[in-house]
Parts: C-alpha cells; structure tokens; sequence
C-alpha cells in the first residue's frame, strides 16, 4: 500500500512523496523508491510562514526517485489533512505545464476548474509519451 510520507533528509530537505514502504520499518532497507516526490521551501515572513512545492530534482522529468536511506533523518506519514494540498501539487508541479500546453481539440474548452484525477492524468502523459495521442 502507498502512503504519503514527509522525510527529512541529512542535508536538511523536507520531501513530500508516496512510498510503497511504510515509513515506521523504511530502515529496513538500503534504498527506498518515491514517487512524484515534492521539496517544501519554506519562506518566513513577519508575521507568518509560507511553504512552496517544487518538484525535488526540478531539472528532470522523473517522477520516480529512488534515496539511499542512509540520507533519510526522519520519515514519517504525512498528516491525513495536508495530503489534499500534496495531491494539488503533484498535478501543478508534474502534469500542469503539460496539460495546458495539449490541443482539446479547437472549440472543445478546457474550463479552469475542471479537475482531473491524479490517475487520469498519469495515464494520458503515459499515452502522450508513448505517442499514442495525437
């Protein structure tokens, strides 16, 4: 079962990611395998903290990423009521460019709002790489 963890690494990153390893037994392994894994950058202002999601190696298009988990602090799950905020990130960070740069197909409209699952999604970029989308 994947959950959605938040590891803290050696080097000080906070990384948002799925794990098929739950995160109370990952010392058990040597490397551990993320998926769509996002950093948190955090920016202090006066009065308040703000947190950004990027993707974690931003330069590449992977969305699978295996650590060595002896750069792992801490991981642990990611609380039930952020992971609403992890899912909207993943879909801006790993599919939104390219879902705005596709053709619907010239008087379909792509409303602003309308959602996509985080599988759909999966499955069309998937379908688009393997050219099966004209």
């Amino acid at each position: 079962m994947t959950e959605v963890v938040i590891i803290k690494t050696n080097s000080g990153e906070t990384i948002l990611a799925q794990s098929e390893v739950p995160s109370d037994v990952y010392q058990e392994f040597n490397f551990i395998t993320l998926v769509h894994p996002l950093e948190i950058i955090t920016r202090v202002e006066i009065l308040r903290e703000l947190y950004y999601l990027k993707p974690w190696v931003p330069m590449s298009k992977a969305k699978v990423l295996t650590i060595n988990t002896r750069n792992i602090t801490t991981m642990t799950m990611l609380r039930e009521e952020l992971i609403d905020g992890y899912e909207d990130g993943v879909q801006k960070a790993y599919y939104g460019k390219a879902l705005k740069a596709l053709d619907f197909g010239g008087d379909i409209p792509l409303d602003d709002d309308e959602e996509f699952s985080q599988q759909d999604l999966e499955e069309y970029a998937e379908a688009i790489i393997k050219g099966k989308v004209n």
